[in-house]
């Protein structure tokens, strides 16, 4: 594929922010993803992508712990700040009155409050995919606040979510001769 084209293509992706803390030798730490997604219910796992190279993720190898803080739409300085800086440059965290910091009751990372969720997970699977480290963890713990409403990512730029759209439904008439042909189809397709 032409790079170009993949470069741009990529800007129109639509993404949650989510705010990964860790703490370890490198300090206590904070950094943005986009890529950050439940992939079970149960168990609860929280799958991140992070660049290798980041003090986020050797903080995560060494501790085998992570916190996930999805942002609400009222945490943009927040996410920019993350996102904007490495921990090798400078201590997010301690930017005045950009974090709040809550204590976890499971693991040794911070949280960070006003966020629509905060999960503290135990690491289970690292796997290079691509460019990036998957990291996989367990929540251990997990608190939201239905009151926020998370912040939205999109061609660069942060967007609130609006007012739901309903969906047109139609209505569909199917004898029995067609619902025994879809059935007896997807019978033959399964493997």
């Amino acid at each position: 594929m032409e790079r170009k084209v993949v470069q741009q293509a990529q800007r129109y992706f639509l993404t949650g922010v989510s705010m990964i803390t860790s703490v370890g030798s490198n300090g206590k730490n904070v950094m943005a993803a986009e890529w950050t997604m439940q992939i079970s219910h149960k168990p609860m796992l929280i799958a991140v992508f992070i660049h290798e190279g980041s003090n986020t993720l050797e903080n995560i190898m060494e501790t085998k712990e992570f916190g996930v803080n999805i942002s609400s739409e009222e945490q943009t300085t927040a996410v920019s700040i993350s996102g904007g800086h490495s921990r090798k440059e400078i201590d997010k965290l301690s930017i005045s009155d950009s974090f709040r910091l809550i204590k976890s009751k499971k693991i040794k990372s911070p949280l960070i409050a006003e966020c629509i969720i905060n999960a503290e997970c135990k690491l289970l699977i690292t796997k290079r995919i691509g460019d990036h480290i998957m990291i996989v963890g367990k929540a251990v713990s997990i608190r939201y606040d239905k009151t926020k409403k998370p912040l939205v990512y999109h061609q660069g730029r942060y967007f609130r979510i609006g007012p739901p759209i309903q969906p047109i439904r139609h209505e569909v008439k199917v004898d029995q001769k067609i619902l025994n042909l879809f059935q007896n189809d997807t019978k033959k397709n399964l493997f």
